[in-house]
Formats: C-alpha cells, structure tokens, sequence
C-alpha cells in the first residue's frame, strides 16, 4: 500500500506516556513511520511533547465549537491538511467521529487500560476505571489493544496482554503496573501495525 514512511497522528488527552513511548519507538527505528501531528482535546502535558519532538500540535477542545457537528468537521479537516495515513489513540477521551472511522477502517487503533469489553465504554477511564476492575473481583486485568469504530471500546480487539491482580491492589497501585505494561506493548504491536502497511 505505502513506498513511502506511514504518516502518523496522535490523539491524546491526559499526561501523554503512551505517545511518548511510541515516539521513541519511531526515533528507535522500531516502528517505520513518520511522526506527523499530535491532537489534543484539552489544555494538557502532552501538548509539550510537541515541542520535544517537533511535531505540530493542534487543540481541538469541543468547548471552541458551536456545535458537535463542527467540532467533528475541524478534527477530520485537521487530519486531512497533514494528509495522515494512521491515528494511535493514547488516551484520548473524545468519541471518534463515524465518518472518520469508515475513512481509516483497521487505521485507528487506541490501547484500553482493562479488559474488553467488560470494562469498556463512556466514563471508563482513570481512577474510575481500575477501582471498577477491583470491585469486580477478577484476578486479572491488563491493556487491550483494538480498532477503534464510532462506539466507545467496541472495535475489534487486537491483543490483550493479562496484568494480575494482587491481595492489596489500589486503584492507583493497578493502574501503575498496567501502565508499565502498555508501555511494553503498545509499541510492539504498533510496528506490527504499521509494518502491515507496506505488505498489504
């Protein structure tokens, strides 16, 4: 599909972790790819990876926006002025617009902090989510890696990677040692990915 480096976008909404660990990634030459533009929906820490890495940031925060509707409009224009071929989601708390999703079927990819789909939806995320996981007594937990559609962590699942539970877990203490773990991961499968690209 691609004989040229995959242009990639980051939508990201909180602290911006993941979207570091994948951009030492690229800079690694683990993932073949071109680190393209970074979308935040909020004032946020990752907006600083913007200048750390030299890559354009743009803020799309509904709240700018008369209407969803608009606000959907300037999210799909800005992916189309950078002309991206791949979105990770790292984080990001918005809904992805339908339309978008059919333009980048199995090219929108977004990593989950808990098993899906039990633990997926609107509202599940942070401290939130993994006192959730906690209540639910299971023994495991763990980052799932999966397509991203127009409906809240009901894209096909693409990896899954069991994270136990321990006797005296917090929600903070669970979410620490999942985080380590999609670091691990996240950019395993995001060279996988990508790499798909150029084959296909």
């Amino acid at each position: 599909m691609f004989n040229r480096k995959v242009k990639v976008a980051f939508f990201a909404s909180g602290r911006g972790t993941n979207v570091e660990n994948l951009l030492r990634a690229i800079q690694n030459n683990l993932i073949h790819a071109e680190p393209t533009l970074l979308i935040s929906d909020r004032e946020a820490q990752v907006e600083k990876l913007s200048s750390i890495y030299q890559i354009p940031c743009r803020r799309l925060s509904k709240k700018d926006y008369a209407t969803l509707d608009d606000w959907k409009k300037s999210l799909i224009e800005t992916v189309d002025q950078f002309q991206i071929d791949f979105i990770f989601l790292c984080g990001f708390l918005q809904l992805i617009p339908k339309a978008l999703c059919e333009r980048f079927q199995k090219r929108i990819v977004n990593i989950h902090p808990a098993p899906l789909p039990k633990f997926g939806g609107k509202g599940m995320y942070g401290y939130q989510l993994h006192k959730t996981v906690l209540e639910s007594k299971l023994k495991w937990s763990g980052p799932t890696i999966h397509y991203v559609n127009e409906e809240y962590d009901k894209g096909e699942i693409i990896y899954h990677v069991p994270v136990p539970i321990l006797p005296n877990d917090t929600p903070d203490s669970l979410a620490e040692r999942v985080l380590k773990m999609e670091h691990l991961v996240y950019p395993v499968i995001a060279a996988q990915l990508i790499q798909q690209l150029y084959r296909d």
